[in-house]
């Protein structure tokens, strides 16, 4: 039973948010993470281990 629960919820879809980040030197990158907790539209962030963070 136990067993079951688990598995179904690693097969259940989680959200993923794609945010996209303009870098200093004007290039852009794209990153997913299951999680966008406090950024925003023009929040200032860093990349740390391909996630990002609210600077």
């Amino acid at each position: 039973m136990v067993g079951n629960k688990v598995e179904s919820n690693r097969n259940a879809p989680h959200d993923v948010y794609q945010i996209s980040v303009r870098l200093d030197n004007g290039d852009y990158r794209t990153v997913n993470q299951d999680s966008a907790y406090d950024l925003r539209p023009g929040s200032r962030v860093r990349m740390v281990d391909g996630r990002v963070y609210r600077y």
